[in-house]
């Protein structure tokens, strides 16, 4: 299914009041849209990355390699409140 404009969009109500009617500059504000959320979540998929590589280095070395598996690790408790070594 092609969609000829951003007012095809279910929902896609805001586009056209800010582009004031206008169909193009419409059409051009979805695809600013669409490229901030690329490159905002193309930074967020690297940040999980690094997020979990410095959880595995402070978690490894007390509840091993495959911590997230180990259930003797602590479940439910605050972050604050748990010591690494």
């Amino acid at each position: 299914m092609f969609i000829a404009s951003p007012m095809e969009v279910s929902g896609a109500t805001t586009l056209p009041k800010a582009a004031a009617g206008d169909p193009d500059l419409a059409r051009d504000l979805c695809l600013w849209d669409r490229d901030l959320s690329i490159a905002f979540l193309a930074d967020l998929a690297i940040l999980e990355v690094a997020l979990g590589n410095a959880m595995s280095a402070r978690l490894e070395p007390k509840w091993g390699m495959e911590w997230y598996t180990n259930l003797d690790r602590p479940q439910r408790r605050c972050v604050s409140t748990v010591r690494l070594g």
